[in-house]
């Protein structure tokens, strides 16, 4: 499954008729082979299943059959989950890698040296997958490798590299990374300015070909640095690109303009109206997005800081086999695309940090002024249902008022078994109840003073109607006229009951006011 079987030939850049090298007129002692493109296609696996089944269909095309599964390669989770290989010569080959939260897709075209350059098997690859990776990937990365002979600089290594990549794509002036003397990493501008594609050069010397093919390709279901760190900056990428988007929509500055024009009104006009309620409405709801968008910008600053650290780990396990001294100080001082990279994402934590810190002193500045609308939400809902509570004893007080009038009314000339003495007190009591009830219940909700009076005269008569029939009563009763004593003591009985009966509810109304 690596590249050692690639064999070197005569063929180069331009080489023309005859076998004329255009290339090495520019650098006599420079000469490209063994030329191989690698596509590192990454998804999401959980949500965008149909890129895979796109991608393995263009790796059909290209004569690749499924020839079994690979076990698991890394402690991470990372496994292998699919191979694809053709019977050509050279490596035609494919991988599938599955992590819990990412899936990368691998492929490998690297034909026997001289067969092909870096413009054919780019036309190849895009013809058979024509633009089913420009949708739902995470990232890609699209990795020319070639060998080169002689002993040149690295100016001249790049006009080479530029004469044979295809489209005439600059890397003349990009610094590269160079993780050992004499391999050469470079980065060229996209096709797109989406920062979803990569477009990467790795130029290696051809007496060390074994050592570049353990970087770029796995061995044996091993997952290697190269598309492993590639792997780790795509989820970089892919959230600087949810952080521009977030961004884009600039809720914090409305957010505050909102909370500004607010807290002006409030100064100059607070009276309620309907204009200012629906300021509040919506300076309560855009109070709660901000708020919402500070947590997700939280979780998207750890998300790169955990894959920006995953990416170190990658870079670190590239070392492991090479003789550097001190792994660390050998990735701090890594220049070129990968430098870029660890700059990047620093600038990029910070943006998101900033992004979040200025939603978090918005919300801090709107959110008092949004409590206003919460405060008089809370008093409208009060008031509402301190009104529903009056209809509802209102209601329920006149219905009993007319009953007991009613009552009162049609006892003037039923013939009850009682002394007279006892009937006009009972009357009286029951008609002044049935109006203290009323005037109580209607006037309950006024503090006028004409209201408190009325309540009280009416109280005022109903405790003389009652005092009159009891005392009737207990005259009776003290004389032994005991035909009427039985009545007389139900009647009783029931005006004690009502008049204590008042007096829970008035004490529990109290109580519900107090706890208020």
């Amino acid at each position: 499954m690596d590249q050692r079987a690639l064999r070197t030939s005569d063929r180069a850049p331009g080489a023309g008729e005859g076998g004329e090298d255009t290339a090495g007129r520019r650098s006599a002692s420079v000469r490209l082979h063994a030329y191989a493109l690698h596509v590192y296609n990454y998804f999401d696996g959980l949500w965008h299943t149909d890129i895979a089944e796109r991608i393995t269909a263009a790796c059909r095309t290209l004569g690749m059959e499924e020839s079994g599964s690979l076990p698991l390669v890394r402690p991470g989770g990372i496994r292998t989950t699919q191979l694809l290989s053709a019977p050509r010569e050279g490596i035609w080959q494919a991988l599938r890698f599955a992590s819990p939260r990412l899936d990368a897709i691998l492929v490998c075209l690297a034909p026997e040296d001289g067969s092909a350059d870096w413009p054919e098997l780019d036309r190849d690859w895009r013809l058979a997958a024509g633009s089913v990776t420009d949708e739902d990937c995470v990232g890609r990365v699209r990795l020319f490798y070639a060998l080169y002979d002689g002993d040149a600089e690295v100016d001249q290594l790049a006009t080479a590299v530029t004469a044979a990549l295809p489209g005439g794509a600059e890397v003349r002036t990009e610094t590269a990374t160079e993780p050992l003397p004499g391999f050469y990493l470079w980065e060229t501008p996209a096709p797109t300015d989406d920062g979803l594609e990569r477009v990467v050069v790795l130029l290696a010397p051809t007496a060390k070909e074994a050592v570049s093919d353990d970087w770029v390709w796995p061995i044996e279901g091993d997952l290697r640095p190269l598309p492993g760190y590639f792997w780790q900056m795509a989820k970089v990428r892919h959230e600087a690109r949810r952080f521009e988007e977030r961004r884009s929509q600039d809720r914090p500055a409305r957010l505050y303009d909102l909370a500004s024009r607010f807290e002006r009104r409030e100064q100059t006009d607070p009276a309620p109206s309907q204009a200012r309620e629906r300021m509040l409405r919506h300076l309560q709801r855009e109070t709660a997005l901000v708020a919402a968008g500070e947590a997700r910008l939280r979780i998207m600053c750890r998300t790169v800081e955990a894959a920006a650290h995953e990416a170190r780990t990658w870079l670190e396990y590239w070392a492991e086999d090479m003789p550097v001294r001190d792994e660390h100080a050998w990735v701090e001082g890594l220049a070129g695309p990968i430098g870029r990279d660890q700059e990047y994402v620093a600038r990029l934590i910070t943006e998101i940090n900033d992004a979040a810190d200025l939603g978090r002193n918005t919300v801090a500045y709107a959110h008092p002024m949004a409590q206003i609308g919460s405060a008089d939400l809370e008093q409208r809902l009060r008031d509402i249902s301190e009104r529903s509570e009056f209809l509802s004893a209102l209601h329920t007080s006149v219905i009993a008022a007319v009953g007991l009038l009613l009552a009162a009314s049609q006892s003037l000339n039923h013939d009850w078994p009682m002394y007279a003495s006892l009937q006009s007190p009972l009357i009286v009591s029951v008609a002044a109840g049935g109006l203290f009830l009323l005037l109580a219940a209607a006037l309950r909700s006024t503090s006028q003073l004409w209201g408190r009076i009325w309540v009280g005269i009416a109280a005022a008569g109903f405790a003389a109607s009652v005092t009159w029939f009891v005392g009737t009563w207990l005259v009776r009763w003290q004389t032994a006229q005991l035909p009427s004593a039985p009545v007389s003591r139900v009647a009783s009985a029931i005006a004690a009951a009502a008049a204590f009966g008042a007096w829970l509810g008035w004490r529990a109304r109290r109580s519900r006011h107090e706890l208020r």
